[in-house]
């Protein structure tokens, strides 16, 4: 078993890692971020709901839980609650990501 693991993950996944470095921060040697986003609001304020998504994404998924999932990311609220995190944390982000862009002002 390992007790400090290095979590992350990409698509939504990450925000497990989050909520698990806000609970028990002394388990949690770090957190990596790859393709993320800092919450739902973020995603609506560039046009993104979750409808666009279940229509922009191509997987074998059931509908259900790809339209679950896709509600879940676009409510996912923590943006305040970033500054509990005290883990390390290495954010890997594209510059041309449309979902969450590096710049959401577009400048």
């Amino acid at each position: 078993m390992v007790d400090q693991p290095l979590v992350g993950g990409g698509g939504g996944a990450e925000k497990v890692e989050e909520l698990a470095a806000l609970a028990h921060p002394e388990r949690v040697a770090g957190i990596v971020y790859a393709g993320t986003y800092a919450s739902g609001g973020q995603m609506r304020e560039n046009g993104v709901t979750a409808q666009s998504l279940v229509d922009g994404v191509a997987t074998p998924w059931p509908l259900h839980a790809l339209t679950g999932n896709a509600e879940a990311l676009t409510r996912y609220e923590i943006a305040e609650g970033y500054s509990g995190v005290t883990a390390p944390a290495l954010i890997l982000h594209g510059d041309s990501d449309v979902v969450t862009p590096l710049d959401p002002r577009g400048a």
